[in-house]
């Protein structure tokens, strides 16, 4: 977890095939977020949404159940994600937490 306040250095780098994307600070954009895409000499600078990540789940859980807007994310997208931590893990030489 990020204490307010507390300094971060975590950038998000993507190159493609027409350009390359920066984003400082995705993990905790609410401490402070930027997103620059330069598109082969054109660069554009902008300022990231400073919501917290938490927020923007609860804003799709939100329209799940009062607009019945789909859900982005499958229950088989969790149980895969639970895998790839898992893998995390194990690759650090650790147990996975275990299983209720």
């Amino acid at each position: 977890m990020i204490a307010p306040g507390e300094r971060v250095e975590a950038w998000l780098r993507v190159t493609g095939e027409h350009g390359r994307m920066i984003v400082t600070n995705p993990l905790a954009p609410q401490n402070g977020a930027t997103l620059v895409v330069d598109t082969g000499g054109r660069i554009r600078y902008e300022a990231a949404d400073t919501s917290t990540t938490y927020f923007h789940q609860l804003v799709a859980f939100r329209d799940a159940i009062v607009d019945g807007a789909p859900f982005p994310t499958t229950t088989a997208d969790g149980v895969r994600n639970m895998e790839i931590i898992d893998a995390c893990y194990r690759a650090a030489g650790l147990q996975p937490r275990p299983t209720a």
